[in-house]
């Protein structure tokens, strides 16, 4: 005898537990209310996600480097980010090496704002080959530099040979310009400039987070791009010019990576929508998951901001990852919730608990414990990946079984026609009265005359 498809423990749970606390009144109201404030949380975590550098992070915490970095941020502090200001094209620079010796005007009370250059006011700060120069000639004369020429009404050379000359002998290792030696580039043939740098530095663009000094991401981009714009502003006034610093190559990566991250996960999201749309095969349903979705991811992005995690190349990939693992324990359910037939949807929401409820539960427990020991890894990738993905699973499950429910038992579409065809059928065979077969009874007197002939035979 078939006794049919017979619940396990956790169907049951679902079924007769889970279900019932998640869909009375009561229940509805606190899991809308619960979920809001978490959402609430996530938005202000979201809200204040920093891209930060996190190449240290990296170096094993036990690693002699880590030590020899922090005795060198202790006894050797950086003040700020060192900034060169390149000008070439040798006409030009002759031609406006007035202007490019008093640059220090351009460059003054620029420490407070951006781009947050700091004050021009010593050699630590400022380096200025052009201002040199000029001074040494006002006090000494171009003579000292073993050159006879005529001085022009600047007290320079009035030709650029000469010019690029005397500038030679200034920067020479024996010269008294030394200092400037590497901030001019002459031709092989020594007869032009190629390129000359100004060197100047930013204010510390630091700031304090959970006790510990990082940079301020922010602030370094609005330092980068505003010193280009200033640079670009000059126009005719200077040599044809660009800037450039060692540490613009992680903050172009700062300023990337956070538009990389919106736009990777809002085509990852959009995708992940199409494929519901098309799979669940429902408008409301797929609406309701994919909101419920971006709740998760919502939260993702703000837990990740209370546990310290900061967005950068590992934590982008996985916030990616995430929102294709959060969709599955949402879309079985919400499919599940389509092929249960009938108008009550409370009782609709139930079986597709008692139904689904446990495969989704497995499934998130299996992804889980297949990351849960990496929680204990001291490699930086391996604890943010694990980190990332148990938050992952546990808001995915706690939405997809918890609050996904509540959502479409309050706005949740009807049925697909073929399950509420499927109820109808199973009510009309269950109201059809039972025909009792009576089996056809012989007649006696056919049978006594059977028996007679058998008894003569």
């Amino acid at each position: 005898m078939n006794d049919g498809f017979k619940e396990d423990t956790v169907n049951i749970y679902f079924r007769k537990y889970h279900a019932p606390m998640l869909l009375s009144k009561l229940g509805k109201s606190f899991i809308l209310s619960a979920f809001g404030i978490m959402l609430g949380f996530g938005a202000y975590g979201a809200a204040n996600l920093a891209v930060e550098d996190t190449q240290r992070n990296f170096i094993p915490k036990d690693s002699y480097l880590t030590y020899y970095i922090d005795a060198v941020d202790e006894f050797y502090p950086s003040s700020g980010i060192e900034l060169m200001i390149v000008f070439q094209d040798s006409a030009q620079i002759y031609e406006k090496r007035d202007n490019l010796a008093n640059l220090e005007t351009r460059l003054t009370g620029l420490s407070t704002a951006p781009p947050y250059i700091a004050e021009p006011t010593s050699e630590a700060t400022y380096r200025n080959l052009m201002s040199g120069y000029k001074s040494y000639l006002d006090d000494n004369g171009i003579a000292s530099l073993g050159i006879n020429t005529s001085l022009g009404e600047d007290g320079g050379p009035t030709s650029e040979s000469d010019f690029v000359m005397s500038l030679q002998m200034y920067t020479s290792f024996m010269g008294p310009g030394a200092i400037y030696a590497q901030d001019v580039t002459f031709s092989e043939d020594g007869s032009n400039i190629e390129a000359m740098r100004v060197k100047s530095e930013y204010v510390s663009l630091m700031k304090t987070s959970r006790g510990k000094t990082i940079d301020d991401s922010d602030k370094q981009i609005q330092a980068m791009d505003e010193t280009r714009e200033m640079i670009e502003s000059w126009g005719e006034d200077v040599p044809p010019a660009f800037t450039y610093s060692d540490k613009f190559i992680s903050i172009e990566g700062f300023k990337r990576i956070r538009s990389e991250l919106l736009s990777n996960v809002g085509w990852a999201f959009f995708s992940v929508a199409i494929i519901v749309f098309l799979t669940v095969a429902s408008p409301g349903t797929s609406i309701l998951v994919t909101v419920n979705v971006a709740f998760c991811i919502i939260e993702i992005l703000g837990f990740m901001f209370y546990l310290g995690i900061a967005i950068d190349s590992v934590s982008t990939i996985n916030i990616v990852l995430a929102v294709g693992l959060s969709i599955d324990y949402s879309a079985h359910v919400g499919h599940c919730f389509m092929h249960k037939g009938g108008t009550d949807k409370n009782a609709r929401a139930t079986e597709a608990l008692a139904d689904i409820g446990a495969a989704v539960l497995n499934g998130a427990a299996t992804t889980f414990l297949a990351v849960v020991v990496l929680l204990f890894s001291s490699s930086y990738v391996f604890q943010i990946l694990s980190q990332q993905f148990a938050l992952t699973v546990v808001l995915g499950v706690a939405h997809g079984l918890i609050l996904l429910p509540v959502l479409l038992s309050l706005m949740g579409p009807k049925a697909f026609a073929s399950a509420d065809m499927h109820v109808n059928v199973k009510a009309e065979s269950e109201s059809e009265p039972e025909i009792e077969s009576t089996p056809a009874h012989t007649n006696p007197d056919s049978r006594s005359s059977e028996d007679e002939e058998n008894q003569e035979s």
